[in-house]
C-alpha cells in the first residue's frame, strides 16, 4: 500500500447488517454461518484513483452456539483473479478478501480445559500459550509448553534442580505417573530444542507437544476434581439432580 499521506479515507456505516459469513467459531471450533450485528466500513483510494479498497470492521455472532467475535474483512482493487463463472461459463473477475478474527481462532489446537482444582499460574500459563498458538507464533508456543510444566513444578513446591530433575520430582511425589513423567521428557525437550535454537518447530511436532500438555493438565486436575466431587457426594455435599 502506498504512504498513508497519499490515501484518501472514508468512514461510513456498512450496511450490511444481518449479513452471513462463514467464519471459524471459537466455541464449536469449526466454520460455521455468523451474523453480523454492527459494521464498520473503512473506505480508501489513492491521490490517483488508480487503487481503492476497504477495511469492513464487523462484530458477528455464530448462529449456533451465539458466540461473539470481532472481524475484520479486507479487499482492495489489486486482491483480483480471474475465473469460470460456472453458471454462464464466461471468464469473470473476482475479488479475494483477507479475513481476520479476534480473538484469533486455530482449531488444529486443542482449547485447554481448566478445572476447579487448577491453579490460577497454571490457568495463565495455559491461556497465553494457547493464544500464542492460535495467533501463528510457533516460537512463543514452544516455549510456552514448556513454561506450563515448570508452572506445574512450581505450584507442587518443586523448585531445586533443572527441569529434567523436577519432572522426575513430580513423579517421585506422585503428581505425574510414570507414562506422564516420559511424555513430560519429551515436551521437555522439544522445548529446549526450540529455545536454544532460532529454528521454527514443526506444526506436527507442536501440535503433538500441545496435546501432550493438554493430557497431562487433565490427567492431574480432571481426576483432582472428580476425587473431590465423589468425595463430597458420599458425604451429602452435592445432591443428585431428581428424575424428571
Amino acid at each position: 500500500m502506498e504512504n498513508e499521506s497519499n490515501i484518501k479515507i472514508n468512514l461510513t456505516q456498512n450496511p450490511d447488517s444481518n449479513k452471513k459469513h462463514r467464519l471459524l467459531c471459537a466455541s464449536c471450533r469449526r466454520k460455521t454461518n455468523h451474523t453480523t450485528q454492527q459494521s464498520l466500513r473503512r473506505g480508501w483510494e489513492t491521490d490517483d484513483s488508480h487503487i481503492a479498497g476497504y477495511d469492513d470492521f464487523l462484530i458477528v455472532k455464530c448462529d449456533g452456539c451465539e458466540t461473539v467475535q470481532f472481524c475484520q474483512i479486507s479487499s482492495c482493487s489489486e486482491y483480483y483473479y480471474s475465473a469460470e463463472n460456472p453458471q454462464t461459463g464466461e471468464m469473470e473477475t473476482y475479488y479475494s478478501e483477507k479475513i481476520d478474527q479476534y480473538p484469533a481462532v486455530n482449531t488444529s489446537y486443542e482449547k485447554p480445559s481448566t478445572f476447579h482444582s487448577m491453579p490460577s499460574e497454571i490457568k495463565d500459563a495455559c491461556a497465553e500459550t494457547y493464544s500464542a498458538l492460535c495467533g501463528d507464533l510457533p516460537k512463543l508456543g514452544a516455549a510456552g509448553t514448556r513454561l506450563i510444566i515448570e508452572t506445574l513444578c512450581l505450584v507442587n513446591n518443586i523448585g531445586n534442580g533443572n527441569l529434567k530433575q523436577k519432572i522426575n520430582a513430580l513423579a517421585k511425589k506422585g503428581v505425574i505417573t510414570g507414562s506422564m513423567r516420559t511424555m513430560l521428557h519429551k515436551v521437555r525437550l522439544f522445548g529446549n530444542d526450540k529455545l536454544h535454537t532460532t529454528a521454527t518447530p514443526k506444526k506436527v511436532d507442536l501440535e503433538q507437544a500441545w496435546s501432550a500438555v493438554c493430557n497431562l493438565l487433565r490427567s492431574v486436575y480432571g481426576t483432582k476434581d472428580t476425587t473431590a466431587y465423589f468425595k463430597a457426594f458420599s458425604q451429602d455435599k452435592v445432591k443428585p439432580k431428581a428424575d424428571k
